[in-house]
């Protein structure tokens, strides 16, 4: 069995929109306090303890006295009677956030066992934490997963979330196998619903003998052998400039002023449309090309893409904001 990912923008109200907002602020404080706790009980309890340098010692230690996941899962009781606003948020939301925070300390330890880089886990400010999952089909429901054969064009849906509302999703695509997880996600303004789904095993395609050369250039994308080209649609090229007054518009803000979060959502709103129209793109392009070349062009296509021009990482650098992980350059 594999497992596929389905994204759908969503359309929600102010008032929807805002409790969509509380809960991802409420998540990321659980986050934040659950790593305080592991670290604050891990210095007070092992690190300064007497015999700390003795392996052995601190071994035990660290197994009487660490925090764990099971230790934090049964601490929510007792959260939510004193914090009465996370009564107000789905019971699984808050225990996958608890699971969010044991995968950081595995992946750490694990890095730690393999010599490599430990990387710490980090706390998570506003725009780092942009998403919380309902880890089964409990708190939430669809009101339709296939589009009517009737209707041609893209329908909006129903998607009822529990202790927040519903919220209309654009159902672009039909959602296939059995949906497993279900993760609410923000990038910039907007708000995505994510559908993790368990589909059988992916059909083969057919085998093809027919040869085909591809020349990738710069006049146009690629050239085949059959005398076909491909031409660059050159988004990144289109949206440069809106990019770059938002990015100075940014850079002229005051830190800790209400602008500077609207400005910090425009920047990568044009980034994410940019990224959007360049996947629509290829996905297009590959639909008509012929089955013999389709993986090989996929391929090649995708390393071209991510050796030409500026890499993300550099780009969020220069911008100085978030969400641009999600953004490669196309031109």
């Amino acid at each position: 069995m594999s497992m596929k990912a389905f994204k759908y923008r969503l359309y929600a109200n102010k008032a929807t929109t805002a409790k969509l907002d509380e809960v991802l602020h409420r998540c990321r404080e659980l986050y934040n306090a659950g790593l305080q706790e592991r670290r604050d009980a891990y210095e007070m309890m092992v690190k300064r303890h007497p015999n700390y340098y003795d392996e052995e010692s601190r071994k035990h230690l660290t197994r009487t006295h660490a925090i764990g996941y099971y230790e934090q899962k049964r601490e929510l009781v007792d959260i939510k009677e004193l914090r009465p606003d996370y009564q107000e948020i789905a019971s699984h939301v808050l225990q996958d956030v608890i699971l969010r925070l044991k995968r950081a300390f595995d992946r750490f330890f694990e890095r730690v066992k393999n010599g490599q880089k430990p990387g710490y886990p980090r706390f998570q400010g506003h725009n780092r934490y942009t998403s919380f999952t309902y880890p089964d089909r409990a708190g939430w429901k669809l009101d339709e997963r296939q589009h009517p054969p009737n209707k041609k064009e893209m329908v909006k849906v129903n998607l009822h979330l529990s202790k927040i509302g519903t919220v209309k999703l654009h159902l672009h695509r039909n959602i296939e196998g059995c949906i497993k997880t279900l993760t609410i996600k923000r990038e910039g303004e907007d708000f995505y619903a994510v559908f993790t789904c368990e589909i059988g095993k992916p059909e083969p395609l057919p085998t093809s003998y027919e040869d085909v050369g591809i020349d990738l250039g710069v006049t146009h994308f690629a050239s085949l052998s059959t005398g076909e080209f491909i031409d660059h649609p050159r988004y990144f090229r289109k949206a440069e400039k809106k990019l770059a007054k938002a990015q100075q518009a940014l850079a002229r803000k005051k830190r800790g002023v209400i602008d500077v979060r609207k400005q910090c959502n425009e920047s990568p709103s044009v980034t994410v449309r940019c990224a959007t129209s360049a996947e629509t793109s290829s996905i297009k392009h590959h639909a008509s090309w012929s089955i013999s070349i389709k993986s090989s062009c996929l391929k090649i296509c995708k390393l071209r893409a991510s050796q030409k021009g500026q890499s993300p990482k550099k780009m969020r650098k220069r911008a100085n904001i978030f969400p641009m992980g999600q953004a490669q350059r196309q031109d």
